[in-house]
């Protein structure tokens, strides 16, 4: 009976499945966290670049630089103060090459 117990198979794939499980639950954890924060990394990059665009129009014209930032990048969900978030704008720009173009703008968007 022992020998007929060790040589039967019916059944081998719920073991293999049962010690795979938390491998590939835990790879498709992964795979949504890092989708998550790609996700979020894109959108906080638009929300700066059309916030610095649309800084830089403004500042043309005259108007105050921070509202018209924090105004763009508030349509994208991220306004400034709120849920940890802040948003810095910069003429001329602290970072890149830009930095001694006077009438370029850097604005940073950051939420930790």
């Amino acid at each position: 009976m022992v020998r007929q117990f060790g040589r039967d198979q019916s059944g081998s794939y719920v073991i293999i499945s049962a010690l795979l499980m938390p491998v590939l639950v835990g790879t498709a954890g992964l795979g949504t966290e890092v989708g998550w924060w790609y996700y979020k990394h894109k959108n906080m990059q638009s929300a700066a670049d059309s916030g610095a665009v649309s800084a830089a129009t403004a500042a043309s014209a005259g108007a105050d630089l921070l509202s018209e930032a924090n105004a763009v990048t508030a349509n994208y969900g991220y306004a400034n103060g709120a849920n940890n978030v802040t948003v810095t704008v910069n003429q001329p720009p602290k970072t890149g090459s830009q930095t001694s173009n006077l009438q370029a703008v850097e604005v940073i968007v950051s939420q930790p």
